[in-house]
């Protein structure tokens, strides 16, 4: 399938601010976007943000052709070496804004935040540091693919940091992360699936704080032209007060029987099962219980997708401990010598030991007919947690948790199991 690219953008100073710290990258031909708001209240935020979006400008051919080699067809391997690649373009842009800033010229720090996609042959790639953010408008659906880096954020995951009468709110403006602010930075990076019709919308705080999800949600369910979108959400929040610069992108992606000739054309292969199939999955999955969407998205980096036949031996009594297995389709016969001694159906899983240290398979499990399977590698395991410790925390005390009522369901007890709540937002 072809899908066709078009995108447009508008930023204004606002009501109130002396400056537009803000910066955007449109770029359809290349399907590179980005937005840059540079860190309030300090000098070198309009330098921050204007230099993040010269350099990417700078490497967005390079960029194009990196993702055009690679993206077709779009394997887990290619799709991990352009997330390595991406994200070693953003290092780079933060090292250099880091080194812009000294005591003399930037007494303050210097800073930026910074969302980029990046489109390629199944979908986007999303880069987010800061508290900018990244929305996709599918049908009458929102979704926030992005997690604002803010302490207001962190104080919500970790309600036992506040004291007194404190409230979370009261540090929105204060970020965890930002481009320039320390030698290295943590990059998030979401993989998501496009189809034809789906919009992408990048956009400042500028925006958010004073339009809501829903709001936007049906600003794009109106019919004006779509190259309207951008001035409109600009001008609807000046019209809230306009209390920031504000800054939006908007990206529509279309087959090419209704978009013609315009924007630039990207191939789409066929998968059986988008983001949002496996984000859905893995709510109903125990051990993903306690993570929220934007927690979802992140986990769906590490894990890979493996399609089974009828008859296929996954693993063998004996090999090497690889991973852990989740059915998404299908049946599987766990066996040692030919005798079965349990049957896995969809949303069950096998091989928590092997996050623990097992070191060959205990057992032979085949496929009983055709299916799909997601596959979390110990390797993969080992960098999530490293490069997302709060998530990869909570991920360790499910799987310990159903570690434990394996051992005493071995050993005869009956243990209590907790009411899974579910948080999707």
């Amino acid at each position: 399938m072809q899908l066709n690219v078009d995108g447009w953008a508008a930023s204004d100073i606002g009501r109130r601010r002396e400056r537009n710290e803000d910066r955007y990258f449109c770029d359809p031909a290349k399907g590179v976007f980005a937005v840059a708001d540079g860190v309030g209240g300090k000098p070198g935020g309009a330098e921050a943000s204007k230099m993040v979006v010269e350099q990417l400008e700078e490497r967005a051919a390079e960029v194009r052709r990196f993702v055009d080699e690679r993206a077709v067809p779009l394997d887990d391997r290619s799709r991990d070496e352009i997330f390595e690649f991406l994200t070693g373009a953003v290092q780079e842009i933060n090292r250099k804004v880091y080194q812009k800033k000294s005591p003399s010229t930037y007494p303050r720090g210097i800073g930026s935040t910074l969302d980029m996609v990046v489109l390629a042959a199944q979908g986007a790639f999303v880069l987010h540091v800061g508290d900018s953010r990244v929305y996709l408008l599918r049908g009458e659906d929102i979704y926030r693919i992005t997690r604002d880096h803010t302490y207001e954020e962190h104080i919500r995951q970790n309600p036992h940091l506040l004291s007194g009468d404190q409230t979370p709110g009261e540090y929105s403006h204060v970020l965890t992360r930002s481009i320039g602010g320390r030698p290295r930075v943590r990059v998030d990076r979401v993989f998501v699936e496009l189809k034809p019709g789906d919009q992408l919308l990048l956009c400042t705080d500028g925006i958010t704080n004073e339009v809501d999800g829903a709001e936007i949600q049906r600003l794009f369910g109106d019919e004006p032209p779509r190259r309207q979108t951008a001035q409109k959400l600009v001008d609807l929040a000046n019209e809230r007060g306009g209390r920031d610069n504000a800054t939006a992108v908007v990206v529509q992606v279309d087959s090419s029987a209704e978009t013609g000739d315009d924007g630039i054309g990207f191939s789409r292969a066929t998968t059986r099962r988008d983001t949002f199939w496996r984000v859905r999955f893995l709510e109903s999955v125990e051990m993903f219980s306690e993570l929220n969407f934007q927690e979802l998205l992140r986990v769906l980096r590490f894990v890979h997708t493996r399609s089974v036949t009828a008859g296929e031996t996954i693993v063998r009594r004996g090999d090497p401990v690889d991973g852990l297995y989740f059915v998404m389709e299908g049946q599987l016969s766990v066996q040692i010598e030919s005798a079965e001694l349990t049957r896995l159906g969809e949303g069950e899983h096998f091989g928590e030991f092997a996050l623990f240290g097992e070191p060959v398979r205990s057992a032979d499990v085949h496929a009983e007919c055709d299916g799909e399977l997601l596959f979390i590698s110990r390797e993969n395991v080992d960098r999530l947690i490293e490069q997302t410790p709060g998530l990869g925390i909570k991920l360790l005390r499910k799987m310990l948790e159903r570690t434990s009522q394996i051992i005493q369901s071995m050993l005869g007890y009956t243990p209590h199991r907790r009411q899974r709540t579910t948080n999707n937002e």
